[in-house]
């Protein structure tokens, strides 16, 4: 007996049975590869030649620069920077073009967050970042505990050139802007 649906010429069902008249069903069932495809030679070099990022266990919590401010009070790693260029770093002459937030994260987490997001920074090109480490209000003592640790990470990594605190406009006191190695002038 037929039911009710199908004798009506506009239900859903009998467009449905309409549109899919002709429509043969497959004789086996289409199933997706899943498997990954082989790295091939070329693959494998380019992911070789791919330069390592900075490990993080290498930057040192007891690292002493011997120059870290200027008598101005900006922060630089490198005394071979022109002092013009620590200058404009510190009026904002260079547009921050990305931002790592290291707040509510442990000293180990900020190391390995940080040296990751100056690797991929590099990578990109990007010449200025800022690196917000926060004022320190949410820690036990009300000290910044990362404060200090991010500028003596900073000055241990090569391919940052200069740092200085932010502006207030770009966060004050719980802000590093970082000036990164060019890209012409990379390694």
């Amino acid at each position: 007996m037929r039911r009710a649906v199908d004798l009506c010429p506009d239900s859903d069902a009998a467009l449905f049975k309409r549109a899919v008249k002709g429509v043969i069903k497959l004789s086996v069932e289409p199933r997706a590869d899943v498997h990954r495809p082989r790295a091939t030679p070329l693959r494998r070099a380019r992911r070789e030649e791919a330069p390592l990022p900075v490990a993080a266990p290498a930057l040192s919590d007891d690292f002493e620069p011997a120059v870290l401010t200027d008598e101005e009070g900006s922060v630089f790693p490198h005394p071979h920077i022109r002092r013009d260029i620590v200058r404009k770093l510190r009026r904002g002459v260079w547009r921050i073009e990305a931002q790592l937030d290291l707040h509510h994260m442990r000293r180990f987490e900020a190391r390995a967050a940080l040296c990751d997001f100056l690797h991929q920074a590099v990578q990109r090109g990007l010449r200025c970042v800022r690196v917000i480490h926060g004022k320190g209000w949410g820690s036990p003592d009300g000290q910044p505990v990362l404060k200090a640790k991010v500028r003596l990470w900073l000055a241990q990594i090569e391919d940052v050139i200069a740092f200085c605190p932010a502006r207030l406009q770009h966060g004050g006191e719980g802000v590093v802007i970082v000036l990164l190695r060019s890209p012409r002038n990379a390694r």
